[in-house]
């Protein structure tokens, strides 16, 4: 779930080529309800990150980047896999959850 947006962060500044700026805060649901503790919480760590941000040296930003960028990556190669299995992410979670208990 998207909690938080701020377009105005320049990750990259190109030398050429379009900027990078903003970026989403996500909060992973969970099977408990969402409560006032936990929106506060969120709101406390977007804060303190947000506060962070300017503290961050080009090399760290693009060490940020760099790491984002091979998850992504992984992330499509596994559902790339998957699809060519005929299966979708939920059915091969199914199958591991049920070997597992």
């Amino acid at each position: 779930m998207i909690v938080g947006v701020n377009d105005q962060f320049e990750w990259r500044l190109p030398l050429s080529g379009p900027a990078w700026p903003g970026h989403f805060y996500l909060l992973e649901r969970t099977h408990r309800p969402m409560t006032r503790a936990v929106r506060k919480a969120a709101g406390k760590a977007i804060a303190e990150m947000e506060s962070s941000l300017l503290s961050l040296s080009p090399s760290h930003r693009h060490d940020i980047l760099r790491q984002a960028g091979s998850s992504i990556e992984e992330l499509l190669a596994r559902t790339t896999a998957i699809g060519r299995l005929g299966r979708t992410t939920a059915d091969s979670d199914r199958r591991r959850i049920a070997r597992s208990s």
